[in-house]
């Protein structure tokens, strides 16, 4: 069984065409324009349709064996599809089955720049368990979270402006809370404008004061005052330290802000959720998508279309028309009619048809291609 793609035109081979009275001799006059049946199956609807008028020509280097050209009307619904030829008088009747699958599941595989079959290849994915809005984000929110997660702890380890200062400055400001106790009734301000304090009432108390203080009275035992305590610059130079030294920079506490609202993302995702998906991609398992856009039916179709590919490299001194290649368990003649194509090389991307295939040495004849392959160049059969 072959793949075509679903409402494109396909050049396939069909054969082998061989005379009715003996079986064997291959027969090459065969014409789909007066043979007794030339039709074309499709299985989904049971639509039988004429191919009496389609181009049918024997293939010169591969008697009993014709190239049939099927209309891209004729391949647009996917599903199995069945050429039937049948001339009584002249050969034996001719059947040849072909899987026409979606534009993507055969683009993934057969496009030019398709990577074709490859172990543990990666799946771009639109949905994750039926979800379109998280599939796309996936990349995304792996290397987000994985920022922030960094971010964050940068900022639990940085002492001088980050959330590590922030939690050791709390703790200060706790104690000294604790230290002042029930003397801060005695903390008054003028007039409820709510700007500065006028007086501080802490009886028998014993403080060290390190800010600047403009007027003071009944003061004892106080230590000799330095003379820039009172100085315009000494003042807002005091200010601006002690500011910093009690919280973290604007520019941090922003910092820390934006990396807990990503955190949550504009999904709703959760932490936990994020890390959830986050956690098998980084570390390398594999992904079951079991929808392609959409489609669980193009996810199987795609898985059944790929078990069929037989990856192989080219050895020895490859032609325009042959090469030597490390393929074993095949039958010879079993290869013939497959298309070859180049997927890494001197001949990447080139295509052809396989006319012959000899098991004893893995030579593989092919029709003629532009640039002959090097040794060592890979390719997949389909």
């Amino acid at each position: 069984m072959f793949f075509i793609r679903q409402g494109a035109t396909h050049k396939v081979v069909i054969g082998p065409v061989v005379a009715v009275t003996d079986g064997f001799t291959p027969i090459t006059t065969l014409s789909v324009s007066t043979a007794d049946e030339a039709e074309v199956i499709l299985h989904d609807n049971a639509t039988v349709v004429s191919i009496s008028g389609y181009t049918f020509a024997a293939i010169t280097t591969a008697d009993g064996y014709y190239h049939l050209t099927l209309q891209s009307g004729i391949s647009g619904t996917v599903g199995h599809m069945t050429v039937v030829i049948n001339d009584d008088s002249l050969c034996l009747p001719v059947k040849a089955d072909f899987t026409i699958i979606e534009e993507a599941a055969y683009d993934a595989v057969y496009a030019a720049a398709a990577p074709g079959y490859v172990v543990d290849q990666p799946v771009n994915t639109t949905k994750v368990a039926g979800t379109v809005q998280t599939a796309g984000d996936i990349p995304a929110l792996v290397t987000t979270v994985d920022t922030v997660v960094d971010g964050i702890q940068t900022d639990l380890s940085n002492g001088t402006d980050g959330l590590g200062a922030i939690k050791s400055d709390t703790a200060a400001i706790l104690l000294d809370t604790v230290e002042i106790g029930t003397a801060g009734a005695g903390l008054t301000e003028a007039g409820g404008t709510g700007d500065h304090l006028t007086a501080i009432n802490l009886p028998n108390q014993t403080m060290d004061i390190t800010g600047t203080i403009t007027t003071a009275t009944n003061l004892t035992n106080l230590p000799t005052i330095p003379s820039d305590w009172l100085t315009a610059a000494g003042t807002a130079a005091d200010f601006t330290t002690e500011i910093q030294a009690g919280l973290a920079t604007s520019a941090a506490q922003t910092t820390a802000q934006n990396d807990l609202d990503l955190i949550t993302g504009s999904d709703g995702a959760t932490l936990a959720t994020a890390q959830g998906l986050y956690a098998p991609a980084k570390a390398g398992d594999a992904m079951n998508a079991t929808q392609i856009n959409g489609s669980a039916t193009a996810a199987a179709n795609l898985a059944l279309s790929a078990a069929g590919i037989v990856p192989g490299t080219t050895s020895g001194t490859p032609t325009t028309t042959a090469s030597n290649t490390d393929l074993t368990g095949y039958l010879d003649d079993e290869l013939i009619g497959r298309d070859i194509i180049f997927t890494g090389g001197t001949a990447n991307g080139q295509q052809s048809t396989i006319t012959d295939y000899a098991s004893a040495s893995g030579v593989i004849t092919y029709e003629t291609l532009t640039t002959a392959p090097a040794a060592s160049d890979t390719f997949v059969i389909v």
